[in-house]
């Protein structure tokens, strides 16, 4: 029970992680506006960014972990127990619903967060009809000459790390993902492995 928290814990540390580094590479696709704000600002570029991501974490989730560590804090009366990255002095959200859904899926979820755009449940960083393909942050960064890294808990083809360098009309290409990953050119790739390392026909 106590790993399991621990390592829940962890989750929601890298779910603020990642939100942080789309603030910080929010300038790759700012509109003129957003970019007049940042060009004021005057101190050091930061030298990493570190997004995070916490699997099916959401408001709900950050309410009742800090409603759990007020009520560990005190029994005696109802309080809130504020997250160490709740109390951070910067905070944003963002939607994820899909555009066919208000359920969404990993695949639209991370292509709103990575991309910007909603997208139907289970397309990867491609338009509802499945034809424009949408450019991530990951591959905005790579290409300000940014390096970019992705880690992944689970396989480096599952849907939420495919979604800074792959667009697929499924997120079950597992195959396809794997080959965009080579294609990519991003610096560093970490995970569990490959789903369909030899193609859907090779698989026994």
């Amino acid at each position: 029970m106590l790993k399991r928290f621990a390592r829940q814990k962890i989750v929601c540390m890298l779910c603020l992680a990642l939100f942080l580094a789309s603030l910080a590479l929010a300038g790759c696709g700012q509109s003129p506006t957003q970019q007049a704000v940042a060009q004021t600002y005057k101190g050091k570029p930061a030298k990493y960014v570190f997004l995070f991501i916490g699997d099916g974490m959401g408001m709900p989730q950050i309410n009742a972990a800090e409603i759990f560590l007020g009520a560990t804090a005190s029994a005696d009366s109802p309080q809130l127990k504020k997250l160490n990255f709740t109390q951070f002095p910067v905070q944003g959200m963002m939607t994820t619903y899909a555009a066919d859904s208000f359920i969404t899926d990993s695949a639209s979820a991370i292509t709103a967060m990575a991309s910007g755009h909603k997208t139907n449940d289970g397309v990867i960083n491609m338009d509802p009809q499945k034809k424009v393909k949408y450019k991530s942050i990951g591959e905005m960064a790579r290409d300000k000459g940014l390096k970019v890294g992705i880690i992944s808990s689970v396989s480096i083809d599952h849907a939420t790390p495919a979604g800074f360098y792959a667009h697929q009309p499924s997120r079950n290409n597992y195959y396809e993902i794997a080959l965009e990953l080579t294609e990519s050119n991003f610096d560093f790739f970490g995970g569990g492995g490959f789903k369909q390392p030899r193609g859907k026909q090779r698989q026994a």
